[in-house]
């Protein structure tokens, strides 16, 4: 059956026994719930959705993974007990249009990604002996954890190339910048072996 049959059969029943695509009209919702609306491309006459709680892989009392899809996106909807009045968000969708952020173009699938609108970037790199996590701002800002075999380092560094690094193997720190300041409010106590100034 497809949507315009579904939706006919709807008419009459109020119910709508599977998934559908919607797109995203409003996310903004006033009971501050996580809700969106929604309107039915394939039947716009129709206006929009009642509000639509969204699945989420964890949700409870101010806790939970909270990702809003944006108003224009496409979304799969299913119905609570097929009612129409009762609309829950599976999921959002690429098509066409969007895309998606990485590719896959190798079939390795090594590479997991959470990416916001504005550019803001984690990523999971899971290539064999070059394991890596990422976490980048929209500027350019970074904080990397390389396991890479025989590397294994920590390292955050900001858009202008300052850095302050982390090596596991050799348990080295180094810190490299333009300027560093060391400020201490009551005690800095600085101990080694051998202490070198240059």
């Amino acid at each position: 059956m497809n949507p315009i049959e579904m939706m006919n059969q709807a008419n009459v029943q109020k119910q709508i026994n599977g998934l559908v695509v919607a797109i995203v009209t409003n996310n903004k919702d006033p009971e501050g719930t996580g809700r969106i609306k929604i309107v039915y491309p394939w039947n716009k006459e129709e206006g929009e959705s009642y509000w639509a709680r969204i699945m989420s892989f964890m949700a409870g009392d101010d806790k939970g993974g909270l990702f809003l899809p944006e108003v224009g996106e496409e979304v799969l909807v299913a119905f609570e007990q097929g009612d129409m009045e009762s609309p829950i968000i599976l999921g959002a969708l690429w098509s066409g249009k969007d895309r998606p952020p990485e590719k896959n173009s190798d079939g390795k699938n090594n590479i997991k990604i959470i990416k916001t609108r504005s550019g803001h970037e984690i990523r999971f790199d899971d290539s064999k002996r070059k394991e890596k996590i990422e976490i980048k701002s929209k500027s350019g800002h970074s904080i990397t954890l390389d396991d890479k075999m025989g590397r294994e380092e920590i390292t955050i560094e900001d858009k202008s190339g300052s850095t302050i690094k982390m090596d596991s193997l050799m348990r080295k720190i180094t810190i490299e910048a333009n300027m560093i300041d060391i400020k201490a409010e009551s005690v800095l106590t600085l101990k080694s072996k051998i202490i070198r100034i240059n």
